[in-house]
Formats: structure tokens, C-alpha cells, sequence
């Protein structure tokens, strides 16, 4: 299976390690990996990084907008690209998990998610792959905004990074193993406790 994978965040180094971006942040770390070099994307607000691995590809995007306007590079993308919605996952942040939760879904809404929301009303289907690593809710009183645009603390932070390197392992392996594997190993993870 060839898989196309989109980390969400927003652009800018004043986001850089934000709870909002840590999309961004599963995309490096499959980078990293794999050695992947980014281009920028034709007439698009994205860079694609790609790669073979045992004859299937590999293909990473990283947006150039913010958060909330995610969906508009989509239909540029998969034609650049030439991958379906079947080969994409979404990567991004969800509230409703604690830091250090992970949860990989076939399909669903967007819960809230404002990039989601913006890739589904673009491509006009909830039907594609979303990886979601948890960040929390803000402390009782505190603002959303606020929250997802500030960083972890150390300790959360440990446990979203050490989330996302088990993800990486188990998001390669469905370029050869059945999506429904992959999700049940994924889900199943247990975080250290914060």
C-alpha cells in the first residue's frame, strides 16, 4: 500500500513545538528515518518529501497554511501526487486525549479538529485515515486557543514524543500489513503515566 501522510500544524517558527503542531512534528520524525528531503510543492502551500520502501511509496506533506485552511492544498496534493484518499492520514492534534494517547480511525468526524473540518470540506467525505496524538484540555478556566498554541511541559512532552515514535513504527508497517492490524496495535498503546 502506498501511503500519503499529512501532518498538520501552522507555519512559522513561533509554532515551532506548539501542542497544535504536532503533526509537524510525526512528520519529521518519519523524515529523519528515512533521510527524506522536502521540495516544494507546484503552485501549492506545501512541501512533499518522498521515498520507496520495499517497492511502495512513501510520501510526506508538510502545509504551508495555517491549521484552520488545511483542506485547501488537498485537491493540488493528490494530484501532484497521484495517490487517493484511500492512501492519505491525517495526522494532528485531539484534546480529548491525554498527552501521550494515541488513536489511529478509518473515518469519523472531525470532532472539533478545525484542520479536519477543512480537509473534509474539501475533499467532501469523512472517509480517509486520521492518526491523532493527544495533547490534553486546558487546566479547568484555562482558554483553548491558548492551550493549543503553547508547548507541553516537559513531561507531557516526553510522553507525546515517546507516543509518536511507537506510531511511526506501526504507520511504516502498513505500507505491507492490513490497516485493521495497524490500528489495533496503535490503539491498544499504553502512555507512561504523566
Amino acid at each position: 500500500m502506498d501511503l500519503l501522510i499529512v501532518g498538520l500544524g501552522n507555519p512559522g517558527r513561533q509554532y515551532d513545538k506548539t501542542r497544535h503542531n504536532v503533526g509537524f512534528d510525526f512528520i519529521e520524525i518519519l523524515a529523519n528515518r528515512f533521510s527524506i528531503k522536502f521540495k516544494r510543492a507546484l503552485f501549492t502551500q506545501a512541501t512533499i518529501g518522498k521515498t520507496v520502501i520495499n517497492g511502495n511509496r512513501l510520501t510526506l506533506v508538510v502545509p504551508f497554511t495555517f491549521m484552520n485552511n488545511s483542506g485547501s492544498i488537498f485537491p493540488s496534493i493528490l494530484k501532484q501526487t497521484n495517490m487517493e484518499l484511500s492512501n492519505l492520514i491525517v495526522v494532528c492534534d485531539n484534546m480529548d486525549l491525554s498527552p501521550g494517547c494515541v488513536r489511529l480511525k478509518s473515518s469519523g468526524s472531525s470532532g472539533g479538529q478545525k484542520g479536519l473540518e477543512s480537509i473534509i470540506n474539501r475533499v467532501g467525505t469523512k472517509e480517509f485515515s486520521r492518526l491523532f496524538i493527544g495533547i490534553g484540555r486546558p487546566e479547568f478556566g484555562g482558554e483553548v486557543v491558548t492551550h493549543v498554541l503553547s508547548r507541553p511541559s516537559k513531561l507531557e512532552a516526553e510522553a507525546i514524543a515517546t507516543a509518536m515514535e511507537f506510531c511511526a513504527d506501526q504507520i511504516i508497517s502498513l505500507l505491507e500489513t492490513p490497516f485493521a492490524k495497524v490500528a489495533t496495535q496503535i490503539n491498544s498503546y499504553k502512555k507512561n503515566e504523566i
